[in-house]
């Protein structure tokens, strides 16, 4: 999960993102990204080595895993679809409000909440 994370990431600087990003930035999002990762890699090691709080597979790493591709999926697809709007010269000023931005405000942030929460309920325990 931390490489579909980590592709999606490479995927949207290089080919969604309209801005250049600082070095520093760069480094934000790498860190906060970095400890996020690591926190649900050892919620999930802690629990696969308990037999006690761990019954795989339970219900949570199957609504995990569905949180996970479906925020993965829409976190893309909306980015793509601002991009196409943005790259139009006749929308220039304009604010996108079709696709996934038609139904929320945020579909980025809403996506990446739910793929990340996906990602922390894998290790099986609610």
């Amino acid at each position: 999960m931390s490489v579909g994370g980590a592709a999606k990431h490479i995927f949207w600087c290089a080919a969604v993102a309209n801005e250049p990003m600082t070095p520093s930035a760069a480094l934000v999002v790498g860190l906060f990204n970095l400890a996020c990762d690591t926190l649900n890699t050892l919620a999930f090691d802690l629990c696969a080595e308990n037999p006690t709080y761990y019954h795989f597979p339970s219900r949570s790493v199957y609504v995990g895993g569905a949180m996970y591709a479906v925020g993965v999926a829409c976190e893309t697809v909306c980015e793509v679809q601002r991009k196409r709007f943005n790259d139009d010269p006749r929308n220039r000023g304009k604010v996108y409000s079709g696709g996934l931005f038609g139904v929320v405000r945020h579909p980025p942030y809403a996506a990446f909440t739910l793929w990340q929460t996906g990602y922390a309920l894998m290790p099986g325990i609610w």
